[in-house]
């Protein structure tokens, strides 16, 4: 259980086993994904800092993407910053999308649920 009180381990049961899936295989499974995608900058962190959103590194994308369980799904949520002057809506339908897919063809989710949070837009090549 994470601090908020919600399983954060997904887990799947086989006939031979269990397969575990920790949230920080998720994470890299997610950043890869909304990284891929046309008019996204960068992962951001949660908060911002001196009211500006923050361009994560790789070894720190953990910190804006929240992996979690909640009534037999999983959840997440990711925090990105998108390029300026294209349509935020469309990249982050398109992100919302890729993501999905990266899911389930890697773990097997039926319908995985993605929230896409735009903490900042930023100018191409910045």
């Amino acid at each position: 259980m994470n601090k908020r009180g919600f399983k954060t381990n997904m887990v799947k049961s086989h006939v031979t086993g269990v397969v575990e899936v920790s949230p920080k295989a998720i994470t890299a499974i997610v950043s890869k994904a909304v990284l891929q995608c046309y008019g996204v900058v960068g992962v951001s962190g949660k908060r911002l800092r001196f009211g500006a959103a923050e361009l994560l590194p790789p070894s720190r994308y953990e910190n804006g993407v929240d992996v979690r369980l909640m009534n037999g799904a999983i959840v997440v949520d990711i925090y990105v910053i998108l390029e300026y002057g294209l349509s935020l809506i469309e990249i982050s339908r398109k992100a919302i999308e890729d993501v999905k897919a990266a899911l389930t063809a890697a773990l097997g989710l039926e319908s995985p649920i993605v929230n896409i949070i735009v903490r900042g837009i930023r100018p191409p090549n910045i």
